[in-house]
């Protein structure tokens, strides 16, 4: 595990914030029960990765946030979870606000 700049990760990942030494995105999905199957995704790939995000949920909208608590800086793995987690939100039909 490697730590990036936040110039980096920003431009790794456009549609993310870089925020406070983490990344975060905000979502919508089409109803609670979209956005729910969606997290139980985002699940399996935190348990494949061992690299597990924050969120919060309120009905059909969704904050992630993803960091490396650990190191204290953003690294080459969240950049994987993130990029990771961008294709499970485009499969998913979820939008970035």
């Amino acid at each position: 595990m490697s730590e990036i700049t936040e110039a980096e990760a920003a431009n790794a990942l456009p549609n993310w914030r870089v925020v406070d030494g983490g990344l975060e995105v905000d979502l919508k999905a089409k109803d609670f029960k979209a956005g729910f199957a969606f997290l139980t995704q985002l699940a399996d790939l935190a348990e494949a990765q061992q690299h597990h995000p924050d969120f919060d949920v309120r009905y059909n909208r969704i904050h992630l946030r993803v960091s490396s608590h650990d190191v204290g800086a953003i690294t080459d793995r969240d950049v994987k979870f993130a990029t990771a987690a961008d294709a499970l939100i485009d499969a998913a039909g979820l939008e970035r606000s």
